[in-house]
């Protein structure tokens, strides 16, 4: 995520899967999210190791691949659970804030048609398990 000034907004890389695929494949997200918090601490701890593993999937040299990685900021873990981003169970973070106000800004550039509603945005934010699978 891009380092953010007082009006600057989050550019953000979110997963994305229905109800119905979530509850016919339980053990799918808990395995992502592990995958995506092993991911997330190599960048932080191996950023070599980071580098190498993306530019062989980018088919690009590992040096380039450490180069568009230094361009952003990547959350460990254990800082997506926070309440300034996905928060926890029965307290969604702000997450869903930041997608309404991207949605209300394409609204406003003609882009969509309308925003949804804030409280349809915050039931979508899936956090139930969320700290198990990040905590350190």
């Amino acid at each position: 995520m891009p380092a953010a000034a007082s009006s600057a907004m989050p550019t953000l890389d979110l997963g994305v899967a229905s109800t119905r695929f979530l509850k016919a494949h339980p053990d799918v997200l808990p395995a992502w999210r592990k995958a995506q918090a092993q991911a997330l601490d190599l960048i932080h701890d191996d950023p070599d190791a980071a580098s190498a593993a993306v530019g062989k999937q980018l088919g690009i040299s590992p040096a380039d691949a450490g180069s568009q990685l230094k361009q952003g900021i990547f959350l460990k873990p254990a800082e997506q659970a926070d309440a300034k981003w996905l928060g926890t169970t029965g307290n969604v973070g702000g997450l869903a804030d930041n997608l309404r106000s991207a949605a209300q800004f394409l609204v406003d550039q003609k882009q969509i048609d309308a925003a949804p509603d804030i409280e349809d945005l915050r039931k979508a934010v899936h956090v139930e398990g969320l700290g198990d699978a990040v905590s350190p």
